[in-house]
């Protein structure tokens, strides 16, 4: 099996206490049987687990739904007191995430981590997939996942064309992209589920007047749209076109949002603080991205 990457992967590393909008704050963290094993006979992490009517386990969140190993100085007690290997597979892998076929697994990094959106969006160089392993042993992928993975190629390879404006590349790899107002992404992304207070103020900055657009900053956007093909183009995506659709909105929601947010020019760090929020309250959610789906036009 082949294990591939983009070529930036190398370059994350968690930023702990640095870190502004800690992973460990605000999300349920469930833990796998594995680790549960491990857990038991530690009474200091076992007495802060619950179990759900489904069986499944969970650390106790505590006032301000922080993890209850996460220090006031923002630094996970799990680690400072047992080391990494003792976290559970969810807590280990954050904010990674993997797209399997046959003969590969694509590795990634998720966009709802600030340390990464800050790596996506302030990446000046072409995105490049490189091979991080290969033991020797894989299947043989069907004609449908040959098709995928080439298609995925090609619409990375025409969305990193700098030889012509990111509008026009667009155009290229999906000529039915529509021109959506502030108001229209409103009412796309307001109705959704939605989990932080702060998400309410950005979509609320929508409903200013003001251009959607923001007409330079192509290489964010480019950046940007690398990042959703790369994620959403998968084996088991939706259909390719909607899943084209869906990557290629978002670069225009994420950027719509930081200019009616932020300003006419939002800075880099600004930008990416949006995508992270968008990535948080959009991407961890199938029911929003299908509600999206719905809602925008493919044909």
């Amino acid at each position: 099996m082949k294990i591939y990457a983009p070529d930036y992967y190398s370059r994350f590393s968690c930023i702990a206490d640095k870190c502004k909008h800690s992973c460990c704050v605000g999300w349920e963290i469930d833990i796998d049987d594995l680790s549960m094993e491990r857990y038991r006979s530690i009474k200091d992490i076992y007495d802060n687990i619950v179990t759900d009517e489904n069986g499944v386990h969970s650390f106790k969140l505590c006032e301000g739904e922080r993890c209850p190993f996460l220090d006031e100085k923002g630094l996970c007690r799990l680690i400072l007191s047992y080391g990494e290997d003792i976290l559970c597979d969810i807590c280990a892998d954050h904010p990674r995430y993997r797209n399997f076929y046959s003969d590969r697994t694509e590795i990634g990094l998720g966009l709802c981590c600030e340390a990464v959106a800050e790596l996506i969006a302030g990446n000046e160089q072409k995105v490049k997939m490189v091979l991080l392993s290969d033991d020797g042993c894989e299947d043989i992928p069907d004609d449908c996942e040959t098709d995928l993975i080439e298609a995925k190629r090609l619409i990375t390879e025409a969305m990193q064309n700098r030889e012509i404006p990111y509008s026009d590349r667009e155009k290229a790899v999906l000529p039915s992209l529509k021109a959506y107002s502030r108001k229209e992404i409103y009412d796309i992304l307001y109705p959704l589920e939605r989990l932080s207070t702060e998400w309410d103020d950005m979509l609320s900055a929508l409903l200013t007047e003001g251009e959607a657009d923001i007409h330079d900053y192509d290489v964010v956007k480019e950046q940007l749209a690398v990042y959703f093909i790369f994620r959403h183009l998968n084996s088991e995506c939706y259909d390719l076109d909607e899943a084209v659709y869906f990557s290629l909105f978002s670069v225009r929601a994420i950027m719509c949002i930081a200019r009616a947010y932020y300003g006419e020019n939002p800075t880099i760090s600004e930008i990416s603080d949006i995508a992270r929020m968008y990535s948080a309250e959009i991407e961890y959610s199938d029911c929003n991205i299908e509600e999206i789906i719905e809602k925008i036009s493919v044909g």
